[in-house]
């Protein structure tokens, strides 16, 4: 997993959130306008055969840092190869528990993957977001030396805005879920084989 920025970036950690191989990022970022914000990046194992038999450790690690991004005080952007579809539980679920927003939503599905066979293509990368940020540009952007086309977003960040996207909060059933998904993807972690 490859990190860069024209942005100063500050306190950036490469974590393991559940599998020793998998890693995702954690950082400040430091706008334009000077304000920190906070990014995460994801890339959990696809469930595919020859990389993972079920999406539990998936979905755990998607909840995960939902939940982790929710208690940020200031704006986040959480991007990255979700593997995992737009209209699946579980990213349905990782908005409840985080309560950021889709830029696609309302506006297509970007497919991004698999960018060499254009009958079969699915939104598999993700970028959601705080209400601190507005939506100036999205596209989906031409071939690179990929499987997955890239994903142009420009965000504006206006918190002063933010009364007119409210942050929604979990409710408790959400709440259990996301406790199950996680507990599923950790005890599969801790028990292979069973």
């Amino acid at each position: 997993m490859h990190l860069y920025s024209r942005f100063p970036l500050r306190e950036t950690e490469v974590r393991y959130l559940l599998e020793e191989d998998i890693p995702s990022i954690r950082t400040g970022v430091k706008l334009a306008s000077g304000e920190w914000i906070t990014l995460f990046v994801v890339h959990p194992r696809p469930p595919v055969p020859g990389e993972a038999s079920d999406s539990k450790e998936r979905d755990a690690e998607i909840i995960l840092v939902a939940r982790e991004g929710r208690k940020e005080k200031g704006g986040v952007i959480i991007a990255g190869d979700f593997n995992d579809v737009a209209w699946s539980e579980t990213t349905e679920l990782f908005q409840e528990v985080s309560g950021f927003l889709d830029p696609r939503r309302g506006r297509g599905f970007y497919n991004t993957f698999h960018a060499k066979m254009p009958i079969f293509r699915w939104p598999l990368d993700h970028i959601f977001h705080s209400s601190h940020f507005k939506l100036v540009k999205m596209e989906r952007v031409g071939k690179v030396n990929s499987d997955h086309f890239p994903m142009f977003v420009q965000l504006s960040f206006e918190p002063e805005e933010k009364p007119d996207q409210p942050k929604v909060k979990p409710d408790d059933e959400t709440e259990k879920d996301a406790n199950k998904a996680i507990q599923k993807g950790k005890r599969d972690k801790d028990a292979p084989g069973e």
